[in-house]
């Protein structure tokens, strides 16, 4: 489009075809091109000047048709007594005859010299309005036509071309926000599945210090005990030989509880 209007302007400017052909080849453009655009312009000229002939046609088909003289003819009327006897006297008049008809026949004469000039008025003015138009080309129009289709299919596909860039990126911020929403899901179960695995643990290591302590517990009463018991034992002996002999039986009774007491507290 920028090649036509640079033609256009040269050609308003008052440069022929051979002038714009050698202008455009010297800034590179292609003989093809040139020729291409030189007649598509052309083409839009010979279309514009068939678009302005029509409303002056469509003037002169609605002007009014120019008036024609009248004139009147002599009809001749029936012959009556009076015409027979002037035509009797007519016979006997021949020279008076043919001066009368020379006289009749001189308005007629310039009747008919006054109404030639309006025919030829009227013939030539319907001819100064309707002027012969130049059948357009079948050619020309489908080449106009084909450009006004390509154009305007042009526009549709960067319309369209648009609109799916935009949609193409729409889907695009639309799976990657989907993307992100899955992996906080992911996150948060994950976190979910720790807290809950921490807390499994917490309660195990709880029990098993439980367990722990008991099983210390047990094992230090079995240490325990026998030596209690040993040492018990070896007390007693010695124990209950003096106790016989010197002190009587209540006080080895009382000695033999707090004996049991303590051991009974240790354990």
């Amino acid at each position: 489009m920028a090649l036509l209007e640079q033609i256009n302007s040269m050609k308003k400017s008052g440069k022929s075809s051979q002038e714009i052909i050698k202008i455009l080849g010297e800034q590179g453009i292609s003989p093809r091109e040139i020729n291409e655009a030189l007649s598509q312009m052309d083409i839009k000229s010979a279309v514009s000047a068939g678009e302005d002939m029509q409303p002056s046609i469509m003037q002169t088909s609605e002007e009014p048709p120019v008036a024609m003289p009248a004139y009147s003819e002599k009809i001749p009327s029936p012959p009556t007594n009076q015409d027979d006897q002037s035509m009797q006297s007519q016979e006997y008049q021949p020279e008076q005859y043919a001066q009368n008809q020379q006289i009749e026949n001189i308005p007629n004469a310039e009747q008919e010299q006054y109404a030639q000039p309006d025919y030829a008025q009227g013939y030539d003015s319907s001819q100064a309005y309707a002027p012969y138009q130049q059948p357009v080309d079948i050619e020309t129009i489908r080449d106009i036509s084909s450009q006004i289709i390509e154009d305007s299919i042009g526009k549709l596909k960067e319309q369209m071309n648009s609109v799916i860039k935009i949609k193409a990126d729409v889907t695009l911020k639309m799976q990657e926000i989907e993307n992100r929403l899955e992996k906080v899901e992911s996150v948060i179960q994950q976190l979910q599945f720790s807290i809950i695995k921490k807390m499994g643990e917490y309660g195990e290591s709880i029990s098993d210090i439980s367990k722990e302590i008991r099983t210390t517990q047990d094992s230090f009463s079995k240490l325990i005990n026998p030596i209690l018991d040993k040492k018990r034992g070896i007390q007693e002996e010695p124990s209950l030989v003096s106790q016989e002999e010197k002190q009587p039986k209540n006080q080895t009774k009382k000695g033999g509880k707090s004996n049991s007491s303590f051991e009974d507290y240790l354990r």
